[in-house]
């Protein structure tokens, strides 16, 4: 193998610019401006939202009055091109089926040929205040086609008025090695409600309240995870719960979840306890734990750090 350092190449993908994702948006510009002379890595950044600017937005979202009526991720773009000189892609539309993500993330990277010495990352963002979006973000995690070199994280951040979560899940070319929110949140998939492309304007602005500093946090948090996983390959696991009023920021393991689980199977990771239960379907339910366990384990390190 050659001498020659790694190269990462990483498409950040924000579904949401208001509150929590406009804020996010904000610090991500900062942070890409801050990685233009970066040797071994290359960004590509895509808002994704079809919401227009509203007077009422400006009291806790990174907009002014002169962008009301415009549209909210055209409003970022443009300012982000002029301020900090990078490449922001917007796509001023709500995403209600896979095959559209598919379009709009895309096959094309950086134009790098595909060596060994270059990784892929898609880095998905939920911030979004519907269950419908993340129903497709979840199906995006799970369908998209990766190969060996390519992995994908998705972080995706709720909240009420004042409190809320973050859950990141991992897939790599191996499969799911960590899981999204709707392990932990199940009824996220069971939402019949209108997606958001079938609301009109007025019922879209109607949104339940927000604090401004919960959004601040859930950003703050979020920015952490991707942060972690592009400088240091890492990720945390299982749910980050946090309230804003209360300064408590807490993280729950996957490991905490899955517990008795992992005993009943004798694993040790999620990825060996799918392989464990799967043996034990073919096997008419009978628990093949031990077999499971010895087949190589996996942990919450991302795989580009193992080159």
């Amino acid at each position: 193998m050659s001498n020659e350092k790694i190269r990462h190449e990483y498409k950040i993908v924000i579904v949401g610019a208001g509150g929590t994702g406009g804020t996010l948006a904000s610090m991500l510009a900062r942070y890409l401006y801050s990685k233009k002379t970066d040797e071994i890595r290359q960004f590509k950044l895509y808002l994704i939202d079809g919401d227009l600017v509203d007077e009422k937005n400006i009291n806790r979202q990174p907009f002014s009055s002169d962008d009301v009526g415009y549209f909210k991720v055209d409003c970022l773009s443009e300012a982000y091109t002029e301020v900090y000189g990078i490449s922001v892609f917007p796509f001023p539309t709500y995403i209600d089926k896979v095959k559209e993500f598919e379009n709009i993330v895309g096959s094309d990277w950086f134009g790098t040929s595909r060596f060994y010495d270059v990784k892929q990352h898609i880095i998905l963002i939920g911030a979004v205040d519907n269950h419908r979006a993340r129903q497709t973000m979840h199906k995006y995690f799970d369908s998209v086609s990766l190969d060996i070199n390519t992995d994908i994280i998705y972080i995706d951040s709720a909240n009420e008025f004042d409190f809320g979560t973050v859950v990141a899940g991992y897939r790599n070319f191996s499969g799911v090695q960590c899981p999204d929110r709707t392990f932990y949140f199940p009824d996220v998939l069971k939402s019949r409600a209108k997606k958001a492309s079938q609301l009109s304007c007025g019922a879209i602005n109607i949104s339940a309240p927000q604090h401004y500093v919960t959004n601040q946090l859930a950003a703050t948090i979020t920015f952490s995870q991707i942060c972690s996983f592009i400088e240091n390959g890492e990720y945390k696991d299982g749910v980050t719960y946090f309230h804003s009023f209360n300064l408590s920021v807490s993280n729950r393991p996957l490991e905490d979840f899955l517990a008795d689980t992992y005993r009943k199977y004798n694993v040790n990771s999620y990825p060996d306890l799918l392989v464990a239960m799967k043996n034990a379907m073919k096997n008419g339910g009978n628990n093949d734990g031990k077999a499971a366990k010895n087949k190589g384990k996996t942990g919450k390190r991302a795989d580009k750090k193992n080159g």
